[in-house]
């Protein structure tokens, strides 16, 4: 009787929080697509303007059984073109050519896309991987990256140039990312906030940046280690992904000052805290 009634407590919170976010939504399909998913109906605690940005961002392979978490600024690019490559969602494996990332990322399936049944079978049989990476690092890659690109200072130029110093400089980035902007755009969401999409408690592998080589060989040989067709020599750097390298913990004491590290220090505490970054640890 306990368990049938805190199930009713738990659909009425459900339900309660549903219509909550419905009221306060400027997107109602948002919220429309997360009930309707196996995946996000039970977890209203996701429910939110930003999932599917996040959602698009968790790679699912169902030939392999496994999800990559692709947050952006993380080498997404490069790991993401060497599973396609080594671990196709279909067809002969390895690929004879890498494609190019735009394409790669269709090898992929949705984590709103799963029936219940593939949901369980994912978090209960199959891998679940990250790369994470120094938040000092990753927001001034994301900067570098991104805010030297027509189409983003048309997009955000004046707003940084308001809330900063008058220009587009990367302390007058982190003044307006400290102006409720760090959910403007996925490269500078924190990257607790797509590892929370599953849960830190369901990831079996979490590596550092600096480790992604040897993450995509071990990743390639647990998947494929009954598979002597795999060639296990991931290939590295000779694709589109190598366009977006920024060599930004090369970059740190050049780009931050005082005000910078404070505001990313506090924009990016629960990355520090969770990931286990030390907040004084800038340069490389």
């Amino acid at each position: 009787m306990s368990n049938k009634l805190s199930r009713i407590k738990e659909r009425t919170r459900n339900i309660l929080e549903a219509v909550s976010l419905l009221e306060s939504s400027k997107n109602v399909k948002e919220v429309v697509k997360c009930i309707k998913s196996p995946y996000y109906k039970p977890r209203p605690s996701l429910w939110s303007l930003r999932t599917d940005y996040i959602d698009k961002r968790i790679g699912v392979s169902k030939r392999w059984n496994y999800a990559y978490i692709r947050i952006p600024k993380c080498a997404n690019s490069l790991v993401t073109v060497n599973l396609d490559y080594y671990l196709p969602e279909k067809g002969e494996y390895p690929r004879r050519n890498p494609r190019v990332v735009s394409k790669a990322r269709r090898n992929f399936h949705r984590l709103r896309s799963l029936s219940k049944k593939e949901i369980n079978f994912l978090i209960e049989e199959g891998h679940v991987f990250v790369v994470v990476r120094n938040p000092y690092h990753r927001i001034l890659s994301a900067y570098l990256d991104k805010i030297n690109r027509p189409s983003y200072v048309e997009q955000y130029g004046s707003g940084i140039r308001e809330a900063g110093e008058n220009d587009l400089s990367f302390t007058s980035f982190c003044m307006w990312l400290n102006c409720n902007n760090k959910y403007k755009n996925p490269h500078w969401f924190p990257q607790v906030e797509y590892i929370n999409t599953i849960g830190i408690h369901n990831i079996d592998y979490i590596w550092d940046i600096n480790k992604v080589e040897n993450m995509i060989k071990r990743i390639v040989y647990i998947l494929s280690e009954n598979n002597p067709n795999c060639v296990h020599d991931p290939h590295f750097g000779s694709h589109d992904a190598e366009d977006h390298k920024t060599h930004a913990a090369s970059k740190t004491l050049e780009y931050y000052n005082e005000k910078s590290i404070e505001i990313i220090q506090n924009l990016y505490r629960d990355d520090f805290e969770l990931l286990g970054y030390d907040t004084s640890d800038i340069g490389r």
